[in-house]
C-alpha cells in the first residue's frame, strides 16, 4: 500500500528546491544555486519516492535534508535582510517540516 500524503508534502518542496535552483542560474547566473538546488531537490524528491513505499527511512532522510536547508536559508536571510529568495524559502521550509510533524509518514501493517 502506498502513502501518498504522507510523500506529497517532500515531493512538492523538493520540486520546488530544484525549480529555485534553475531559476537561480537563469536569473542571476549562479551556477551555484543550480548545483545546490539539484544536489538538494534530487535527494529529497527520491526520499519522497521512498516514504511512497512505507520505508521510513525515507521520511528521517527528507526531514534531515529539510531542516538542512531550513537552516541554510535563515542564516542567509538574516545575513542578507532580503527576503527573496532566502526568506520565502526559510518559510516554505518551516511550513513542510511542521507539516510533515504534523501528518507524519506511518508504516502500514503487511
Amino acid at each position: 500500500m502506498y502513502n501518498f500524503k504522507a510523500a506529497l508534502v517532500p515531493m512538492l518542496y523538493a520540486i520546488i528546491v530544484i525549480i529555485g535552483g534553475v531559476m537561480g542560474y537563469l536569473k542571476a547566473q549562479s551556477l551555484i544555486s543550480l548545483v545546490m538546488g539539484l544536489s538538494f531537490g534530487i535527494p529529497i524528491f527520491g526520499a519522497s519516492l521512498t516514504v511512497l513505499r512505507n520505508k521510513m527511512s525515507g521520511y528521517y532522510t527528507a526531514v534531515a535534508l529539510i531542516v538542512v536547508l531550513t537552516l541554510f536559508f535563515h542564516y542567509r536571510f538574516v545575513q542578507t535582510q532580503v527576503f527573496m529568495p532566502s526568506g520565502l524559502m526559510a518559510i516554505v521550509s518551516i511550513v513542510t517540516l511542521l507539516t510533515m510533524f504534523f501528518y507524519p509518514a506511518k508504516r502500514e501493517e503487511q
